[in-house]
């Protein structure tokens, strides 16, 4: 179980620097008026990426507010967009 826990925080920590990495992006359609791009990133972050990093602390059973923040920071980026919370 040790070898999971660990490759299971590895994981964790990828997914992370991925969100990130999205954020950017995000962000930079955004300034550059790139709206179409800057929805697959948000799409990506919270079909994908946010379910998958829950997933994974949850087989870990350890506490992590991180998805909770990346929603809110999410949040003003996509009604910049227009976009509602099923989008």
């Amino acid at each position: 179980m040790a070898k999971r826990a660990k490759r299971a925080k590895k994981s964790i920590e990828s997914i992370k620097r991925e969100i990130e990495e999205h954020f950017l992006k995000f962000e930079e359609d955004i300034q550059e008026n790139n709206f179409d791009r800057g929805r697959y990133h948000a799409t990506e972050m919270s079909n994908s990426l946010f379910r998958s990093l829950e997933a994974k602390i949850k087989i870990l059973g350890i506490e992590d507010n991180s998805i909770k923040s990346y929603k809110e920071r999410l949040k003003p980026l996509r009604k910049e967009l227009g976009m509602t919370e099923e989008d």
